[in-house]
């Protein structure tokens, strides 16, 4: 009897872990803050887009360029306006719902 139970305890457990996993990526949410663009392409010249979001309470998690993470430390992106400035680009929240890049020729 004690067998069945640490058994069933076990299995109970372990269906529990199992039921726990996602096939979602860890921090992925739906666009709750509605960008207006969700992809934006540059030409080789110098260039610049101006994205817009309906929501305001928003920040930035990460900024990478040709697959390279960039270092935030020292920049508050929770802030309602803030720069990231790279000599490749610049990253620019304007106000609460507005963000502008512009990118150098490369």
């Amino acid at each position: 009897m004690k067998q069945k139970l640490i058994f069933g305890i076990a299995a109970i457990l372990f269906l529990n872990l199992v039921s726990c996993e996602s096939d979602e990526p860890v921090g992925k949410w739906d666009d709750s803050i509605k960008l207006s663009k969700k992809e934006v392409n540059f030409s080789a010249e110098s260039d610049s887009v101006i994205i817009t979001t309906e929501g305001t309470w928003w920040w930035v998690n990460e900024v990478s360029l040709n697959g390279k993470m960039l270092d935030l430390d020292g920049i508050d992106t929770t802030k309602e306006n803030f720069t990231i400035e790279k000599t490749e680009f610049s990253f620019e929240r304007k106000n609460s719902t507005e963000i502008f890049i512009s990118m150098q020729p490369n």
